[in-house]
């Protein structure tokens, strides 16, 4: 199907101060709404219990975990590419362990699943990021944060890292993927131009993701949130997740900006997304 209408290009530099999201405590507390700054994140609380009776089957590489502990001595500032790939080759499969609360609030106001090198021989309870991930990570909203001191952190893997290492099996960004990043803040299509629009795959959007952004956009006051995809016909311009959020939604075009900026956090980091009013394809939004 072809569409013409004007879009609203999110902003590409993150501005992680403009971030909001409550910390998750590991308890059995209700679903609850905290904000900060004026974006919203609505919270589904898991109990500890559920976690630890999934970390009781896991088993990582001890092996792995002992190549991220010798890559852990490189400081951050000689962590070259060949670092990155090696780091991130290693270490969804590595042996890991938590501490006491599991889920903390990141400088970035998101909330983060701590893990770290455990000590050498004393007994731990394993925690595995590719298992995690798919037991828990996702449904529950939480990135992770690798060996967290004060503000410092070895790593960080977003909502949107651990959701292309689910439908992936790596951390490897693909080649071709087919979306294309604009470097302007607010980008509108020529009145021309065509594009085809559809409705993401489960490889591009998977369910549970959905279900996860819906209640962050829910949180922003949109009733129902919805998304569609479209690649744009005219040379290097690629695809685009759109989803049926405008600035007049918002008190001003900032609050607009930086809940766009916050989606970014919940999706991979290649990936291009943006809004518009949703008469415009009203027939092709999916509801998240």
């Amino acid at each position: 199907m072809m569409g013409i209408f004007d879009l609203f290009k999110k902003k590409q530099k993150e501005d992680h101060e403009d971030r909001e999201a409550i910390v998750q405590q590991q308890t059995s507390k209700p679903a609850s709404i905290g904000s900060v700054d004026g974006i919203k994140v609505r919270t589904e609380n898991t109990s500890e219990r559920k976690t630890e009776a999934f970390s009781e089957e896991y088993e990582g590489d001890l092996g792995h975990t002992a190549i991220i502990k010798s890559l852990l001595d490189t400081s951050k500032e000689n962590r070259d590419d060949e670092w990155v790939i090696r780091f991130l080759s290693h270490v969804a499969t590595a042996s890991f362990v938590s501490a006491a609360p599991q889920v903390i609030q990141g400088p970035d106001k998101f909330p983060y699943f701590q893990i770290f090198i455990p000590e050498p021989s004393v007994s731990f309870q394993c925690y595995v990021i590719e298992k995690m991930i798919d037991d828990f990570l996702l449904e529950n909203g939480f990135g992770v944060a690798l060996e967290p001191k004060g503000n410092d952190v070895e790593w960080v893997l977003t909502y949107g890292d651990l959701l292309h290492y689910s439908v992936h099996k790596t951390f490897a960004y693909p080649v071709n993927h087919g979306f294309v990043k604009s470097g302007s803040e607010n980008e509108v299509l020529d009145v021309k131009e065509q594009v085809l629009v559809g409705s993401p795959s489960e490889s591009i959007l998977p369910t549970r993701a959905r279900h996860v952004i819906k209640s962050f956009l829910q949180a922003q006051g949109v009733a129902d949130p919805k998304v569609c995809l479209i690649n744009r016909q005219e040379a290097d311009k690629g695809q685009h997740l759109v989803f049926n959020i405008v600035p007049w939604q918002f008190k001003n075009e900032a609050h607009y900006q930086s809940i766009l900026r916050a989606l970014g956090w919940f999706l991979p980091g290649y990936y291009s997304f943006i809004g518009m009013k949703e008469e415009l394809f009203k027939d092709d939004f999916l509801s998240l």
